[in-house]
């Protein structure tokens, strides 16, 4: 009887360790093995920047009406065309471009962050409501497609021209990766001693 007990207490025991393990052994190695490793935060916080690739971080939308005109010597507008439309532009940085390193004297890990830049666009017409005037110069279709890539790349150039605009993506970027970084930390259950700083990458020159 004493032998079973023995069994029975020796297999209980080893059931406690074992939910022990799964439940506080993870937590438990990254706080006495990585907790204060920004060496080890800083290689898994570049290895999770290059799988995301993409982060987009600002969303800007513009919705309007554009007038075309053609106008002929001494008969004055023989063309119009009024164009209801929406126009949506995002912002983005190519994580693959992203560097992460830990600077030791100054005990942070630094983020080297591409600008966002706008990598999608789309303008979009409301057709229904399009008011087309042909006076006298019939609106052809090649000429009518012209209008809007003209009317797209006139938006395009004033959203990714705006400073404010750049500003706010800018902050947003710096914002979310340093959710990233966080959230990083929290799924390991890693309390860091160290900071982290985003800093803005300088453009590359075209050659």
């Amino acid at each position: 009887m004493k032998r079973i007990g023995k069994v029975i207490t020796t297999l209980i025991l080893c059931a406690v360790l074992v939910a022990a393990g799964v439940l506080f052994g993870p937590r438990l190695y990254a706080l006495l093995f990585r907790g204060s490793n920004a060496t080890w935060v800083s290689e898994r916080l570049s290895e999770e920047l290059n799988e995301k690739r993409e982060l987009v971080v600002l969303e800007k939308v513009i919705t309007g009406r554009e007038t075309v005109s053609t106008d002929a010597w001494l008969i004055g507008t023989v063309q119009e065309v009024i164009l209801p439309y929406t126009f949506s532009a995002n912002f983005s940085v190519d994580l693959r471009q992203a560097g992460v390193s830990y600077d030791k004297q100054s005990n942070t890990i630094q983020v080297l962050l591409p600008l966002p830049t706008v990598a999608y666009y789309k303008l979009t017409v409301d057709e229904e409501n399009v008011e087309k005037h042909d006076f006298f110069y019939p609106l052809t279709a090649d000429r009518y497609a012209e209008i809007q890539r003209e009317l797209e790349q006139k938006l395009y150039g004033e959203v990714t021209n705006d400073p404010a605009l750049k500003e706010s993506a800018w902050a947003s970027a710096v914002s979310e990766t340093e959710a990233l970084y966080q959230a990083l930390l929290t799924a390991n259950g890693t309390n860091a001693v160290f900071t982290i700083q985003v800093i803005a990458a300088e453009p590359k020159m075209e050659e």
